[in-house]
């Protein structure tokens, strides 16, 4: 989704597209990597709790197969899963490029 934001950052510069649009466009990639990087980071935790409940002998393996069942139960609500995207959308690695691309298409077209 960067190298997208990037190469629509040069295409806008290059023919000198409607910066609103493609700040706009860089803006649903930005929102789409959040929610990409949450559904990894949820599947992370949930493969480390599965790889645990298969090391206990006593526990019944079952409890390693409720992936969906698991996280459901602990949902948040509209509003957590919310929270949880713009938590990932604002971590330095994704929000990184995003911005400076976007500051970037505000300056070179307002200034």
């Amino acid at each position: 989704m960067k190298l997208a934001a990037l190469a629509l950052y040069f295409v806008g510069a290059v023919f000198t597209l409607n910066a609103a649009l493609v700040c706009f466009v860089v803006l649903i990639l930005w929102v789409q990597e959040g929610v990409f990087r949450t559904s990894q980071a949820r599947l992370g935790l949930r493969i480390l709790a599965v790889e645990q409940a298969l090391k206990q002998a006593g526990k019944s393996a079952d409890v390693a197969f409720q992936l969906h069942s698991i996280w459901l139960a602990g949902r948040k609500g509209i509003t957590g899963l919310l929270a949880e995207y713009a938590a990932s959308m604002f971590k330095p690695t994704v929000a990184f490029p995003y911005a400076v691309f976007l500051l970037a298409l505000l300056l070179c077209r307002y200034f």
